[in-house]
């Protein structure tokens, strides 16, 4: 049955955010809202609609995951041990464990592929050697265990752990043990060169109506049981129904990949609250596609939010949960006035709005997790970010030292040191932290 009120909610997002993709609710089995928003080929005018194949970007994450975890359950290696046990030449394998990898509290920095891999786009496995010798002489960013926070080689790391123990490649196993059993028929790694009549053109969104497509001569390995996976909202779905019958795992061990370790994140999923009500989320953004998925297993709910736009600074994970409140029932006007930093009227505890006057010591660049440049500037009283893509991010302040970022449910968060002065901050999105330093 499918629901007004979502098909409005949805052309509001639309017409502020210019949303462009493909979104599914289903709750209980009852599809409440799909359908498809602007074009998957903007320059031939052929439209989105629920067969649209779009890479899902970090939601693979969710997918390694749950290979893991079974092979946990098969006794082939334990959540505890050493990275060392599985995966030879990695210099600080011996200091970190299985389960702080799956919750990215491991202290491993962001990997960063060779330059010219990133320039030209080559389409090449990931390599192991190459992988380990990126990381000789480097240290783990903080004690193993102690905090979460994101980087892409905890899951590089997974994805070697998974070729070494199934003796396979990473996208042959994910293929037999989850897109087979789920009959995931429009699901695979390797999009650059698939070739189905409703693959998208990803695109990077520039304000107004500019859009420029992506232009890629192939996969890089980075992407590997990171970010490698595309998939339709209708393969997802099949994906929602297996877990939430226990068809991968016993629900036992499913649940294992659902209870949080550090910051709300557990094995794969970042587990969230609306009211008293727990879901699961994951999502992000890579070359043209941003993408969430929200899955609620006490009311069997469903939410998958495709994109092929992509824009700096912006996730499509505010969209996701203002589906999900509309679906929950919830007081969305409530909710909505709290995302545009006015406090509720009923909360006696008010957060101290930063003084305009202050904005100056946030002035700057700011580089996070060593590939992502904002620009911090003061343009009419205003803080304002700049990126790459975007020429103007309105910042909104929520108090203290923090501000939500336009149009995403991003954050900021400046940190201060004793003196006062700002040279560090983090960017709060998608249920992951980015930590970002002062470069000017």
């Amino acid at each position: 049955m499918k629901n007004g009120k979502l098909e409005q909610l949805m052309e509001g997002y639309v017409a502020s955010d210019h949303f462009n993709g493909t979104v599914l609710v289903v709750k209980k089995g009852m599809v409440m809202l799909e359908k498809g928003y602007g074009y998957r080929n903007i320059a031939q005018q052929i439209k989105n609609d629920e067969h649209t194949v779009f890479r899902i970007g970090r939601v693979t994450e969710a997918f390694t995951s749950e290979i893991i975890v079974k092979l946990d359950s098969k006794a082939m290696l334990g959540l505890e041990d050493r990275l060392s046990k599985y995966v030879q030449g990695f210099p600080l394998a011996e200091k970190i464990t299985i389960k702080q990898l799956l919750a990215h509290t491991s202290g491993v920095q962001w990997y960063v592929p060779d330059t010219a891999v990133q320039r030209n786009g080559v389409c090449r496995p990931m390599n192991m050697l190459t992988f380990n010798e990126a990381y000789r002489g480097k240290q783990l960013s903080f004690e193993p265990g102690s905090r979460y926070e994101y980087s892409n080689a905890d899951y590089i790391l997974l994805g070697f752990v998974i070729e070494r123990m199934s003796r396979v490649h990473y996208d042959d196993e994910v293929d037999d043990k989850i897109f087979k059993v789920c009959a995931m028929k429009h699901s695979g790694y390797e999009f650059f060169g698939l070739k189905d009549e409703h693959k998208a053109t990803g695109y990077f969104f520039e304000g107004g109506d500019k859009y420029t497509a992506v232009k890629t001569t192939g996969d890089t390995g980075i992407l590997f049981s990171v970010e490698g996976m595309y998939s339709t909202v209708g393969d997802l779905y099949k994906w929602h129904q297996a877990l939430h019958h226990y068809r991968l795992l016993p629900e036992d061990w499913q649940g294992l990949a659902y209870t949080p370790v550090k910051n709300q994140y557990a094995l794969g999923w970042y587990i969230d609250k609306t009211g008293n009500r727990k879901y699961m989320i994951n999502g992000g953004s890579y070359a043209g596609f941003t993408s969430t998925v929200i899955r609620d297993e006490e009311d069997d709910l469903f939410i998958a939010v495709l994109e092929n736009k992509m824009q700096q600074g912006y996730s499509n994970t505010g969209i996701a949960k203002g589906l999900l409140k509309s679906v929950l029932g919830m007081d969305q006007k409530k909710e909505d006035k709290k995302a545009d930093g006015k406090p509720d009227k009923k909360e006696d505890k008010k957060e101290v709005m930063p003084d305009p006057a202050t904005y100056k010591k946030y002035v700057g660049e700011f580089l996070f997790n060593e590939k992502y440049l904002l620009i911090f500037s003061i343009k009419n009283n205003e803080l304002i970010a700049a990126s790459v893509v975007n020429n103007t991010i309105q910042m909104i302040p929520e108090g203290g030292n923090t501000f939500k970022t336009g149009a995403s449910d991003a954050r900021v968060e400046f940190m201060p040191d004793k003196h006062g002065v700002v040279n560090k901050a983090i960017l709060h999105q998608s249920g992951q932290n980015f930590t970002g330093t002062r470069v000017k």
